[in-house]
């Protein structure tokens, strides 16, 4: 039978309760357990590490605790070919992407306005040169689950014309 003492993470984000112990001597032998309840509350999307320590009458252990977020992705192309048309009329393509790894809330910006136009970016609808749009661009997406958004283009010159989106 040993006695056993559990010390608190340091960081104010990680919340160690009081132990509850198989007898109420707070003597734990082989085989026997402790209860403990961890609690994290976090003030950001970050990431946190931290640890907390269980002292021994013989030793000392380190428990390293971890809280990450998976960041969110979506399943972009390099390249978004919308095909051919006639110079003045309009072409409108629904794109659908997947959000391929955490939940998230998205937003489109023109290259051209990243990072330090950002505050300037369009909320509603991205004019991206003179020739696109694309709508809307704020859009939110769970793992594994679609979003649509519509690019239109109106070319108004011949030629091969391309813009950064993302």
């Amino acid at each position: 039978m040993r006695r056993v003492r559990f010390l608190p993470p340091q960081s104010s984000y990680f919340f160690l309760s009081q132990g509850s112990y198989p007898s109420e001597s707070g003597l734990i032998a082989p085989g026997m357990h402790v209860n403990l309840i961890l609690r994290f509350a976090p003030d950001s999307l970050a990431d946190y590490s931290d640890a907390f320590t269980i002292d021994t009458e013989l030793a000392r252990f380190t428990v390293p605790l971890t809280a990450t977020r998976t960041l969110p992705a979506l399943s972009l192309p390099q390249e978004l070919s919308l095909g051919d048309v006639y110079i003045g009329n309009t072409l409108t393509r629904e794109v659908t992407v997947e959000a391929t790894s955490g939940q998230g809330t998205f937003r489109v910006v023109p290259a051209d306005m990243w990072p330090d136009g950002l505050a300037d970016a369009p909320l509603e609808v991205a004019q991206i040169g003179d020739e696109f749009t694309l709508a809307p661009v704020f859009f939110s997406a769970k793992p594994g689950a679609a979003a649509t958004f519509t690019v239109t283009f109106t070319p108004e010159e011949e030629g091969e014309r391309g813009h950064g989106w993302w």
